[in-house]
């Protein structure tokens, strides 16, 4: 019974590797979260959205390092530049740092959607 069960494990972890899934939809769906709530923050009112948007970006932070995605980094990358302008005094740093990060987010969309 032993035998037939590592057998199966063996067999099972195999047809993974051999078939990868091609789309993970959780990390897609969380990625268009993403999106669409940096688009609804700013940098004069920062009340308003910032705790979804660091919500969302720290489930994904957290999905893309347990499967070790190559987009891992980038998205803890976009965490700490968000925290940083949401910190910020300076309006005009807070706005360019927000603006690079929705482009983050498109290069995370674009490398994911062709999964």
């Amino acid at each position: 019974m032993k035998k037939l069960l590592l057998i199966a494990v063996i067999f099972l972890a195999g047809c993974s590797v051999i078939f990868p899934k091609p789309h993970d939809p959780v990390m897609m769906d969380r990625i268009v979260g993403v999106d669409i709530q940096a688009w609804h923050v700013n940098c004069e009112q920062k009340e308003n959205g910032w705790d979804e948007l660091f919500k969302q970006v720290h489930h994904l932070k957290l999905y893309t390092e347990i499967r070790d995605d190559p987009q891992a980094k980038s998205i803890a990358q976009m965490e700490e530049a968000l925290l940083k302008a949401y910190n910020s005094k300076n309006k005009k740093f807070c706005t360019d740092i927000l603006n690079l990060q929705r482009i983050r987010i498109k290069v995370a969309e674009d490398a994911w959607k062709g999964r």
